[in-house]
């Protein structure tokens, strides 16, 4: 259901895009059946051995297809929910063969239902690339024609609440820009589409993975969902962690103050500890960029990819 499912295409893999309820503009009712037709018609085309959902909540056609295809059915499940988040979806893995929880690295924070569920198959965190996979910081600088000496940050804070976003990224540009310092700035597409009045002298950039370039900026601005918050730490990458509040189950908030606590950046925004202009102002200074770098190369962990592509490989020979 992602509008950006095109990218896979890219990788040589193929793909079927449903749109959401809230693209087609209908209600549930109406949404689950298209859904579960739309669904079971590509499971009877492509014929998988293996079926998994990434998700929160399996969804009707999901729930039908598991009990009416002759298929393995795996839930990827992450962690961190929030803790007012009901555990009703849990019971729905009735029938799935396994569900599979990436590990999360705030997961010392974890106060929502998965952190009592005991039906996981767990691994390592999940990141997109591993470490020796991304550039160097003089090719990742190469590839954006950023010179070696300069001062680079990016500002890449997701979807959320738009107008508290917008809040958000005038007030960090505001910061780098009053820094003693002249910053060069990155902003990632969507907000700088979105930002255009406050965005003079931001520089766009859009690439997937973005993981690719990530030792090119001396800090990020950043929300705390599951896939960037594990890559920035994974690639060592100061941070401004600022989270989404809105979630209805990712506990982004969470993430944000473990991360503030520990050392791996710097939290600001709901949860945090700091305003945004203070962060901005000790995240400009080599000295604190420097401390928040030796915490972060303390962190380590294997890119549970591998394991997880194991535990579906053995699952459909079995």
């Amino acid at each position: 259901m992602s509008q950006a499912c095109g990218v896979v295409a890219q990788y040589g893999y193929g793909f079927e895009y449903i749109p959401s309820k809230g693209d087609l503009l209908v209600d549930g009712t109406q949404w689950n059946q298209y859904f579960s037709k739309r669904f079971m018609e590509s499971l009877e085309r492509l014929s998988p051995d293996v079926v998994v959902f990434d998700g929160t909540w399996p969804y009707q056609g999901i729930a039908r297809a598991v009990t009416n295809y002759d298929a393995k059915f795996v839930w990827m499940r992450r962690g961190m929910w929030r803790s007012e988040t009901a555990s009703t979806s849990l019971v729905r893995n009735t029938g799935f063969d396994s569900v599979i929880e990436p590990g999360d690295v705030a997961s010392p924070y974890d106060q929502g239902a998965t952190s009592r569920a005991a039906d996981a198959y767990k691994v390592d965190p999940i990141i997109v690339l591993d470490s020796d996979e991304i550039l160097e910081r003089s090719q990742a600088r190469g590839l954006l024609d950023i010179d070696p000496d300069e001062n680079v940050m990016l500002i890449t804070l997701g979807a959320g609440n738009i107008n508290k976003i917008d809040d958000d990224v005038e007030e960090v540009i505001m910061a780098v820009k009053g820094l003693p310092e002249t910053w060069r700035i990155f902003m990632t597409s969507p907000l700088i589409a979105d930002n255009r009045g406050v965005s003079d002298g931001v520089e766009n950039i859009s690439m997937y993975p973005l993981a690719q370039v990530a030792r090119a900026f001396d800090f990020v601005v950043s929300a705390t969902g599951y896939n960037s918050f594990h890559e920035w730490i994974a690639y060592s990458v100061p941070a401004l962690w600022i989270a989404n509040a809105n979630t209805i189950t990712d506990d982004q908030i969470g993430r944000a103050r473990y991360a503030h606590d520990v050392g791996l950046g710097l939290a600001a925004g709901p949860g945090g500890s700091v305003s945004i202009s203070e962060a901005i102002e000790q995240l400009g200074e080599n000295s604190n960029r420097a401390r928040f770098q030796e915490a972060l190369n303390r962190v380590s962990f294997a890119n549970g990819a591998r394991s997880a592509a194991r535990h579906i490989s053995e699952l459909a020979k079995g």
